[in-house]
């Protein structure tokens, strides 16, 4: 059994496949990297590392010494745990974290390019709440900071155990993401074009912020359509509540009263709502082929 992974009692056998964390998200990328060597004349490159769970230490060590001159990079699109139904209801949903983070000519590209993609709904988070999760932070988190985003389904049941197999994931969902990574990646190659490529370390902000607060009570209260199709019941569905009322308690308040305590409730109501999606298997497992 690989490292970290745990025995599920639902999985077939006793390997860890890893089949949405992360091989849905290689063949993502293998897919979108096809789709723009077919149809692009603009530069772009796959980077395929190894070692995110100890360290980030194959991405670590492609920024320390990369194969590419990094200086041209437009943008960072990590693909991490893609192809997965956080909860019932969010079959078409989608997390991006990090556009807030990018220089303005690329976020407002990615923003014009994203609102007329209807192959699923995309929930827009901040750096901050994806920060040290995956290898995007390498990327930022190097001596000049390159604009970085992670595509993500979340966590769900099957996480890090031998649940994770290729009959759990969506692949209507992969293919979407697909999709979603070549329509991200041409925005902001045409954008570095236009505009150049304007790196600060002021991107790296490490914690969420005030915009997540709306960001994850839109989540949140879609979960909350369906409560008995995900097993929320009781104590789980009064955890929830509360988590929506924290949040709307920070939202009236208004982003001038935001500051580190709020930053740090969002975090820990965010990583207890993936808390939830894993106590939650049965119902968020389940895929177009059970």
């Amino acid at each position: 059994m690989a490292q970290g992974c745990s025995p599920h009692v639902s999985a077939n056998s006793s390997v860890c496949n890893g089949a949405t964390d992360n091989a849905a998200g290689v063949a993502a990328a293998l897919l979108a990297a096809t789709q723009l060597r077919d149809t692009q004349s603009l530069p772009f490159a796959l980077l395929l590392s190894d070692g995110e769970e100890s360290n980030l230490n194959g991405s670590r060590a492609f920024v320390s010494k990369p194969s590419i001159d990094l200086s041209q990079l437009a943008l960072v699109i990590n693909l991490d745990i893609v192809g997965l139904n956080l909860f019932k209801g969010l079959e078409n949903h989608h997390l991006i974290f990090g556009i807030a983070n990018a220089p303005a000519p690329l976020q407002q590209a990615l923003h014009q390019r994203l609102n007329g993609f209807s192959e699923l709904k995309l929930h827009h988070f901040s750096y901050g709440l994806s920060h040290g999760r995956s290898d995007h932070t390498s990327f930022m988190t190097a001596a000049k900071p390159y604009p970085s985003l992670l595509l993500s389904d979340g966590s769900g049941g099957q996480y890090h155990s031998t649940a994770d197999e290729w009959s759990r994931v969506n692949l209507a969902k992969v293919v979407a993401v697909a999709k979603l990574t070549a329509t991200i990646a041409i925005a902001a190659a045409n954008a570095s074009a236009n505009h150049g490529n304007s790196y600060s370390a002021d991107m790296v902000n490490r914690s969420p912020s005030f915009p997540d607060t709306q960001a994850l009570l839109e989540l949140l209260n879609d979960v909350l359509e369906q409560p008995k199709a995900n097993g929320l019941y009781g104590v789980q569905l009064a955890r929830l509540r509360k988590q929506m009322a924290s949040l709307k308690r920070i939202e009236k308040a208004g982003e001038a009263a935001f500051g580190q305590p709020q930053a740090e409730q969002i975090g820990s109501i965010a990583l207890e709502f993936l808390q939830l999606s894993r106590e939650s298997f049965f119902q968020n497992a389940t895929s177009d082929k059970e």
